[in-house]
């Protein structure tokens, strides 16, 4: 429907993601970043190097992922691992997560957060990245991929409160892809659409307050 191909969804999120993170927690450090959900690494490396990230851990449920992220990259400085062998010790400066709560069922999410809370440091940020339910073309798109067959979306507000209570500030709430690529000519206005829940997805960014 956007007639974009996955590369430039994956790359926008993570140039959005340092914009915001630039702005609003520039005390971010750049020592170790978690790509959570990571999949076959599509946005891992490309994450690790935008950021300049000395090390990068690629996690995710899926083992089968995981061989292929793994076969995918010559970089040193990537490492995957599934979630349940991964030990979180608060070592991380950012946990970057897109597309992966709708996939948790709603009980285990707060399990999820508490999760990555433990991964990050005092002061880490927490990039997540989700579909907005009040988007009609995502429902249309979700239906048509048999991978999303068992998703429930998370409205932002939920996301909002999940993070709350899970230990983290909000920072920032903002929605982004709103036009296709047939009406490129019109996104650059998008920046000042983005307080409104109109674009494909949403993106939070919050930071961990305490232990």
């Amino acid at each position: 429907m956007s007639g974009e191909d996955s590369v430039f969804f994956a790359t926008s999120r993570i140039e959005e993601t340092k914009k915001a993170v630039n702005k609003v927690a520039p005390y971010c450090g750049r020592d170790k970043v978690i790509d959570f959900g990571c999949g076959i690494g599509t946005a891992s490396e490309l994450l690790q190097q935008t950021f300049g990230f000395k090390a990068l851990a690629g996690l995710d449920v899926s083992s089968a992922s995981l061989a292929i992220a793994g076969g995918r990259f010559n970089n040193p400085n990537l490492h995957f691992e599934t979630i349940e062998r991964y030990i979180p010790s608060a070592d991380a400066d950012l946990v970057y997560c897109n597309g992966v709560f709708h996939h948790i069922v709603p009980k285990r999410r707060k399990d999820s957060v508490a999760y990555v809370h433990a991964a990050l440091k005092v002061g880490g940020v927490f990039a997540l990245w989700e579909n907005n339910p009040w988007n009609p073309g995502v429902h249309y798109v979700m239906k048509a991929i048999p991978f999303d067959s068992d998703a429930q979306m998370v409205f932002p507000r939920a996301a909002v409160k999940l993070l709350r209570v899970g230990g983290f500030k909000i920072l920032q709430l903002r929605f982004f892809f709103i036009f296709p690529k047939a009406l490129a000519i019109f996104r650059f206005v998008e920046p000042a659409l983005s307080l409104l829940p109109l674009g494909a997805q949403y993106q939070i960014i919050a930071v961990k307050e305490t232990r």
